[in-house]
């Protein structure tokens, strides 16, 4: 017998969150077993998305040019 399965992971840490069988999970089913999920990622806890919305806020401040542009023409 052939079966799909899918396995969610942490979209920061990596840590695999859950394994579902036959049907991929929806967002809201994500939410409902306790994890915390934006539009197109998936975290474990609160924690790892946190730490995921910082390094995305210093990511964006590196690429700020000393002259106050991002992008240079």
């Amino acid at each position: 017998m052939i079966q799909k399965l899918y396995e969610v992971y942490c979209d920061y840490c990596g840590r695999s969150l859950n394994h579902y069988l036959s049907r991929k999970p929806t967002r809201q089913k994500l939410i409902d077993d306790g994890f915390v999920c934006t539009a197109t990622k998936q975290f474990c806890n609160e924690k790892c998305y946190g730490d995921y919305n910082h390094d995305l806020q210093q990511t964006r401040y590196l690429n700020i040019h000393p002259d106050g542009r991002i992008h240079r023409t």
